[in-house]
């Protein structure tokens, strides 16, 4: 699954900003909040790179948090990739 690119006029839009006050602020921001770079190869940003930046209040670019194994949810999905896998191939893995 690729991420989608969004342009520095989407991204000042969503920041609320000027196109040409977000260019002139960008680096700044890359280098003192956290701010995602560019993706390679793209002329844009990684829409949910920026979108977590934002919710984060400049958090977004780091790494997620380390799951919690052992939780209900956790098993839950063990147990439907398991289930997935013995649909797919015949039997569970081992």
């Amino acid at each position: 699954m690729y991420a989608r690119c969004i342009t520095a006029e989407e991204v000042a839009e969503r920041l609320q900003l000027a196109e040409r006050t977000f260019r002139n602020k960008r680096r700044h921001l890359e280098e003192h909040h956290n701010f995602p770079p560019k993706m390679p190869g793209c002329n844009g940003w990684s829409e949910p790179a920026v979108t977590r930046w934002i919710e984060t209040n400049g958090n977004g670019y780091l790494p997620a948090p380390d799951p919690v194994y052992g939780t209900t949810v956790d098993r839950r999905l063990i147990e439907d990739a398991a289930g997935n896998l013995a649909k797919e191939f015949g039997r569970t893995a081992a």
